[in-house]
């Protein structure tokens, strides 16, 4: 979005202190109108530039812009450079139609006037100051950042840059820089003019609002959204110490809107910009420019929300402020159209889209010229309209035009870059070009994970609710490499956006292992025909860069007039039709370019197939009679991968459609938390849809006569995470009666080896006591004293558990760490998700992960006997598993936890049975579990004396009811346990 100009003092920056003696207008005089008008009408030039200053300013008399014209222009004909200056400012102001271009006129011949006499170089920063204003409403960006640069030569090399009015110059040079989409250089000039004012003494500070809020606009262009919303609330609070009007007020919350809009938190933006309308209704007469847009950002809100009426009528109130402005200017329409034309293009109607979208492009195309960020962006949205009314040929002409100028912006407009490839993906996947489809959907995917880079300050809701919109672009790219037979890669993507839901959960990991740097979220390698490919394509833009490199040369060149001379304007000219001549052309080339990457040889995606060997060698290392079954749920297919270590692997491409299995999955866990006489019939669904048709691929990878049960890997994505696999059901038996399942992801530093026997040393904790929002867990010290008659070491309750008693047993490196108590999870939330500790505190997610004390390297296996310490609460699964992912993250080897409310007497049995498999019958982990999974489902049960108790989230009501008999076999008791990482 282009930045509008913020304009600091406006009448200080450009014109008194140039003109200094030139008005009774500069001291503290009262102006004596009548007879500055006599002397003006006999001719006296002093007279007749202070009066038409003061009709220009509104300094005695009201301000009259017509009046100050006719004051400042017998003056300007007698090529007077001060009145030639002030008369283009107050033409400028007026802004009617011609205004602007005789305002430069009158600007350019003073500035030739000015350089001519010595003694005037204010006067002449003034007037490149003014040139610069000029330029940039004329959309001239190149020769706006040249007036403004020359301007604050002038005023830093004669004022020092301890000045304010130097910080001004920088202010204007920002703007310039942004215009001309060069936002990382605009993005220093305003923190530089930041700093100057910070630094001046006794200076008004209110200008470093203003200052912040254009520093967002650079940040929001380089979409580093957590940055600017910093700069945001900096502004606020420097507008709330100095008790600013409402309008400064309005100002932050519409850039606090257009921040949380981006970053998905569409509801929060709806409430700041409706604030910022209400703000700017209190003011007489608020800038309708301003007005415009902030009905367009609530608009943008409205529209991600999918309340397209809502957002049609915000944009098309944008668009009568402009049309009832005198004032505005061509290009103030250009994002009403667009936003009208998204409207439309969401609501199918496409050719209204197209509409819209092309009065736009002709608004873009005469302000910024056919090279711009703005331009390809425009392009994109065409062509993506095109698409989707099976243009295929134009959709993909207007993709490549805007992937050129994309490819030679000074600073990538990255929120466009993965538009444009995704948009090209999908273009060439549905003309049946696969090769090239796939490194396009590869380029959408590497350039979310550059924006998530940029990002790593957000918050953990926010940074999550910005995620939300990469999955389409790795499902997209999962897809077409699935179409290809590219299997191993397409496991990759799906297992990508799981490695990035890691990487964000540990936010990079402190003291990660080498393992895991290796599989760092951030690029997916091209392969060799892939590589090649772009080169070629790189070079076939080169013509059309050289082109477009020349014509900003020549719109740079300043002669000493400032004017471009006549030849110069040809030379422009027959510049411009070469660069369209040769855009057909780069159109032609790369079009065959693509069809003859498609018949090319492929090769392996490298990291692919690395990704495909870390597997083998996982499998390799782990004991015989292990099988791993990948499954990942795409818009229309089940995707399922299953392997073993020296097998082939196998791929099945199963009929059932992602909604239709979440809705399955979500009934199952529904019926099986809630005891539902249909669970089994709903667990029997899943295995119908999940299992059956892959039980044989399975039975033929293991021993299914071993008397070790073999172990079934799972490496799931999204929703799947939380199927409770040991209880899918057959008809006759449970998945865990034939398997013993465990959880694998190749994201997490795991290493798998047996588990040491010599000596068991083991630290416990529990919580038997009520809390508020919190039940009693009588179970726990029963549960504890089982264990740790099992496991040397000894437990501590309720008091003696706290930080420092966790943090002192962590330190003597226990090989099993259990804690039986309760744990609240919010996803999103890391400081209120929480163990309940036995004092009644919370050990927050975010306290385990940041804090040094709380280090699980050494530690075997981390036992959580709690309520839905796996449990996330997105319809994805991204935080299913929250603490057993940043255990493992911080040495810990394995993790079992659970996926839902778990009863807290059953537990204690099943908890019992499995340190009993696990230490004295020498089974590794994932056979320990089953084995007291299986205990339960035979009929095992706890002791009658205790009343039932559920570590829940939430109080429970107290009961004294005596259980006699509890029905264990129900998986509501045994399935909600879940064990990751090394299961050995």
């Amino acid at each position: 979005m282009r930045r509008r100009l913020v304009v600091l003092w406006l009448m200080f920056l450009l014109g008194l202190p140039g003109l200094a003696g030139l008005c009774v207008a500069q001291d503290s005089t009262p102006l004596d109108i009548p007879l500055l008008t006599r002397q003006a009408e006999a001719g006296y030039r002093g007279a007749m530039l202070a009066l038409g200053e003061a009709y220009l300013d509104g300094n005695g008399v009201k301000r009259d812009l017509d009046k100050a014209v006719g004051w400042f222009t017998p003056l300007a004909r007698t090529n007077d450079a001060d009145a030639l200056y002030l008369l283009s400012f107050a033409l400028r102001e007026r802004g009617r139609p011609g205004d602007l271009d005789e305002a430069l006129r009158n600007a350019v011949t003073a500035l030739s006037l000015t350089k001519k006499r010595k003694g005037q170089e204010f006067l002449e920063a003034n007037i490149q100051s003014q040139l610069g204003f000029i330029y940039e409403k004329l959309g001239r960006f190149d020769e706006t950042v040249v007036a403004y640069e020359a301007a604050r030569r002038i005023f830093e090399e004669r004022l020092g840059q301890s000045h304010p009015q130097v910080a001004g110059a920088y202010m204007n040079l920002a703007n310039g820089l942004a215009g001309a989409g060069r936002q990382e250089e605009s993005l220093a000039a305003t923190e530089t003019a930041i700093r100057v004012i910070s630094r001046l003494p006794g200076t008004d500070q209110e200008p470093l609002g203003s200052l912040y809020l254009n520093k967002a606009v650079s940040l929001i262009s380089l979409a580093r959204y957590g940055e600017a919303l910093a700069a945001v609330d900096q502004a606020e609070v420097v507008y709330q110490q100095l008790g600013a009007q409402a309008v400064r007020i309005a100002d932050v919350l519409r850039n606090r809107s257009r921040v949380l809009n981006l970053v998905g938190r569409n509801q929060e933006a709806i409430e700041a910009a409706q604030g910022a309308l209400t703000l700017y209704g209190q003011i007489p007469s608020p800038d309708q420019s301003t007005l415009a847009a902030t009905h367009g950002i609530l608009g943008l809100a409205y529209r991600d929300l999918r309340r397209y009426d809502d957002a049609r009528a915000q944009f098309r109130a944008a668009a009568t402020i402009i049309e009832n402005n005198p004032r505005a200017s061509r290009i103030d329409m250009m994002h009403p159209l667009i936003n009208l034309g998204n409207v439309d293009d969401e609501l199918r109607e496409f050719e209204s889209a197209l509409t819209n979208y092309q009065q736009a492009l002709s608004i873009i195309l005469d302000t910024y010229g056919p090279d711009h960020a703005e331009t390809a962006g425009m392009l994109s949205r065409i062509g993506n309209t095109s698409l989707k009314l099976k243009r295929y040929d134009a959709a993909l002409e207007y993709g490549l035009q805007a992937l050129l100028i994309q490819t030679s912006a000074t600073d990538a407009d990255v929120d466009n870059e993965r538009y444009t490839y995704r948009m090209l993906a999908r273009t060439l996947s549905a003309t049946g070009n696969r090769t090239t489809a796939i490194f396009f959907a590869k380029q959408a995917v590497n350039t979310h994970q550059e924006v998530r880079a940029r990002n790593s300050n957000l918050s953990d809701e926010t940074r999550a609710a910005l995620g939300q919109s990469f999955q389409p672009s790795y499902r997209l790219l999962s897809d077409l490499l699935l179409a290809d037979g590219q299997f191993s890669e397409a496991q990759f993507v799906a297992g990508l956006l799981k490695q990035q839901e890691f990487y964000e959960f540990t936010r990079g990991g402190a003291g990660r292992s080498s393992a895991s740097r290796d599989i760092e979220p951030g690029s997916i390698r091209l392969d060799e025909v892939e590589q090649s490919f772009w080169t070629d394509m790189r070079a076939s833009m080169e013509p059309v860069l050289q082109i477009a490199s020349e014509m900003r040369a020549l719109k740079a060149t300043r002669e000493e007039t400032g004017t471009a001379l006549l030849e110069d304007k040809l030379k422009m000219q027959e510049l411009a039709a070469k660069r369209d001549q040769a855009m057909q052309v780069f159109v032609a080339s790369a079009r065959n370019l693509i069809d003859r990457t498609e018949t090319a040889k492929k090769t392996a995606v490298q990291f692919g197939q690395r990704y495909a060997d870390k597997i083998e060698s996982d499998l390799r290392s782990m004991s015989p009679n292990t099988v791993l079954l990948q499954i990942m749920s795409q818009d229309n297919n089940l995707h399922v991968f299953i392997r073993a270590a020296g097998r082939q692997m196998i791929y099945r491409m199963l009929p059932v459609g992602r909604t239709e299995l979440a809705n399955k999955v979500s009934a199952a866990l529904a019926a099986v938390r809630d005891h539902d006489e249909d669970a089994l019939a709903q667990l029997a669904a899943l295995y119908d849809d999940i299992i059956r048709p892959v039980r044989s691929d399975l039975d033929a990878a293991v021993d299914l006569k071993s008397t070790d049960a073999p172990v079934l890997l799972l490496d799931l994505s999204g929703f799947l995470r939380y199927v409770p696999f040991a209880a899918l059901y057959d008809g006759r038996r449970y998945l865990v009666e034939d398997f013993a399942p465990a959880l694998y992801n190749p994201a997490s530093p795991t290493s798998f080896t047996p588990m040491r026997r010599d000596r068991i040393k083991g630290a416990g904790f529990g919580v038997t006591r009520p809390f508020p929002g919190f039940a009693a867990l009588p179970g726990t010290a029963r549960e504890l004293e089982t264990v740790f008659k099992i496991i040397a070491g000894k437990p501590r309750l309720d008091d003696d558990f706290t930080q420092k008693s966790l943090a002192k047993a962590l330190s003597s490196k226990p090989q099993i760490l259990h804690i039986a108590s309760h744990f609240r999870f919010r996803p999103g939330n890391e400081a209120n998700s929480y163990l309940l500790l036995g004092n009644g505190d919370g050990l927050s997610l975010d306290q385990l992960r940041s804090q040094k004390q709380y280090n699980f390297r050494g530690i075997d296996l981390i036992t959580l006997s709690a309520c839905e310490t796996a449990l996330g609460g997105g319809a994805e699964g991204e935080e299913i598993e929250s603490f057993g992912v940043l255990a493992q993250n911080k040495g810990a080897s394995a993790v079992m936890s659970t996926l839902w409310q778990i009863a807290d007497e059953s537990t204690a049995k099943l908890m019992a049975d499995f340190y009993e498999g696990l230490i004295n019958q020498n089974l590794d982990k994932a056979r320990a579990l089953r084995q007291a999974q299986l205990d339960l489902i035979q009929g095992a049960k706890p002791e009658p004396q205790v009343a039932q108790a559920s570590r829940a989230m939430t109080a429970l009501e107290d009961t004294e009811e005596t259980v006699s008999e509890v029905p264990t076999a129900h998986p509501y008791y045994w399935a909600a346990f879940i064990l990751m990482g090394n299961w050995m």
